[in-house]
């Protein structure tokens, strides 16, 4: 039942128009085949937990409920070119954005990736789910000073 109410807030949202686009100017957008599936991506770990929907080419709506926290925050991602999205890591599709927490503005920015069936991913619970997703929340200052935080979980994607 949560997961349907989140879906139908990502719906409502897209509909209206009221979620404004993601500005990085950095990252390269993704290929046509790096975009996100149609249907909505449902993943996380123990303690924390997002809902990814495609509503138009390279273009997602997001619900992140972060960890540690009670409230849920929602926003628009990109596709972007997946390779070395979130370090050296590699996955199938890439999205990056903005996220509005604590009274801020801050970069994130996703990387999906298959698991295979012979390791499938684990959440810290031990459940086993088909993909595997990371979730960098931050950016770093001109100082050098890195202030992301790296979120490793698993998920699949929905029924429509």
């Amino acid at each position: 039942m949560r997961c349907v109410r989140l879906l139908l807030v990502l719906g409502w949202m897209a509909a209206l128009g009221v979620l404004a686009g993601p500005g990085d100017g950095d990252l390269r957008p993704a290929a046509v085949s790096h975009d996100l599936p149609l249907r909505p991506f449902e993943g996380g770990n123990s303690d924390w937990r997002i809902v990814l929907k495609r509503y138009g080419p390279g273009e997602a709506i997001f619900v992140f409920e972060p960890p540690g926290r009670g409230d849920t925050t929602t926003g628009t991602l990109r596709s972007v070119d997946p390779d070395g999205l979130i370090g050296s890591m590699h996955g199938e599709f890439g999205l990056a954005g903005t996220l509005h927490v604590d009274d801020r503005t801050r970069s994130m920015k996703v990387l999906l990736a298959p698991a295979t069936r012979e390791i499938p991913c684990r959440t810290r619970t031990g459940t086993a789910y088909p993909q595997a997703i990371l979730v960098s929340v931050g950016r770093s200052d001109p100082h050098g000073i890195d202030d992301s935080r790296i979120l490793y979980g698993c998920g699949r994607y929905l029924r429509d």
